[in-house]
């Protein structure tokens, strides 16, 4: 025969306790979330490690995170995947720039696939002020392709876990009167669940030295570059150029103008005495120049008002020393191409980034 003459008082702990447990199931969630989405997921990535396997959008926030922790000087270049296979690996080149430099820099090449306005303003954001020196928008005429409308359709469906910034925010709001997100709602703890395959917990990123490297001997070789060898027959190259011209040549005419104002608003953001912007017009190979004839007059004009914006230009398109077997395609850079360009690229950025001791 069963006791039951304590049951209700059994009932009332055990209910007791699952209302406890459950209020500290829920504080456990809600305190993360609440740290993710105050500090953003990059604060967190400061003490991790990633996997070779991360995706460039998951790796360049690590590398700011990283950076901030160092609170060390950052070059940081941003724009689309031309830019992102421009260089040898990021501590390859922020060993040369220590180097030339006098004291600690720390390159991020945050280059990503198709990367839009919005995502390389965010990116450059996150950076403290007082550690950007250097900021290298690689350009070619894809860079020009966004007007406000574009950037702010952007805006609803960000891949970045950053906010909006305010003065690209209200600039977007004098034309766009729909809410312009801010913050993360909620997407900075859904970033963070999406990579979590990526990161090595309780390992920490080794100090002046890139996840990235596949091997230090070779620093032309990264887990970011993506185009191998061989190249694609110049044949090949050809045709995507008429593509390139058929289908892009319309959209930068009618964007460019746009565009250009708010690349100009970026520039009067983010320079300063201390801290420069150098817009670096990307290598091509041969086979471009049909489409950088037919923008020429259009780019030229572009080029002058960053440059009155205050900016830094420099204008690699066709002005190199490359072959086409440096190119995998009609702009993409092979190790060949990156090698040849490692020297010239270091003078460049020595010259252009403040308190460089030359």
């Amino acid at each position: 025969m069963v006791d039951k003459s304590n049951g209700p008082s059994y009932v009332w702990i055990s209910s007791s306790k699952r209302a406890f447990a459950a209020i500290l199931a829920g504080l456990l969630v809600f305190i993360p979330i609440t740290i993710i989405e105050i500090w953003g997921p990059w604060k967190l990535l400061g003490d991790v490690s990633l996997k070779k396997d991360a995706p460039q959008t998951f790796t360049s926030v690590a590398s700011l995170a990283w950076a901030a922790k160092e609170n060390i000087d950052v070059v940081l270049l941003v724009g689309g995947s031309t830019s992102r296979e421009l260089t040898a690996s990021d501590a390859h080149i922020s060993r040369l720039l220590t180097q030339r430099c006098g004291h600690s820099i720390r390159f991020i090449n945050a280059g990503t696939s198709s990367q839009n306005l919005l995502e390389s303003w965010q990116l450059t954001d996150a950076l403290a002020s007082s550690q950007r020196k250097l900021v290298i928008v690689g350009f070619n005429h894809l860079r020009f392709e966004g007007g406000r409308k574009q950037v702010y359709e952007s805006t609803r469906k960000m891949l970045l876990p950053f906010a909006v910034p305010d003065q690209l925010k209200n600039s977007l709001s004098e034309f766009y009167f729909s809410n312009i997100p801010s913050a993360f709602n909620p997407k900075g703890i859904a970033w963070i669940i999406k990579g979590i395959n990526y990161i090595n917990f309780g390992a920490s990123p080794l100090s002046h030295t890139s996840f990235i490297e596949v091997n230090e001997d070779d620093p032309y070789h990264t887990g970011r570059n993506l185009y191998k060898e061989p190249p694609l027959p110049s044949r090949q190259k050809e045709v995507l150029v008429s593509h390139m011209i058929a289908e892009r040549l319309p959209i930068y005419r009618t964007a460019h103008v746009e565009a250009v104002d708010l690349w100009k608003l970026f520039i009067r953001n983010y320079s300063s005495a201390n801290s420069k912007v150098l817009f670096l017009g990307l290598p091509v190979s041969p086979e471009m120049r049909r489409l950088n004839d037919a923008t020429s007059i259009e780019m030229r004009q572009d080029l002058i008002e960053l440059q009155n914006a205050g900016a830094l230009i420099a204008d690699w398109r066709i002005d190199h020393f490359l072959s086409d077997a440096d190119f995998y395609d009609q702009q993409h850079l092979l190790s060949s191409g990156r090698k040849k360009l490692d020297a010239r690229f270091v003078d460049l950025v020595v010259k252009s980034t403040p308190g460089c001791s030359k």
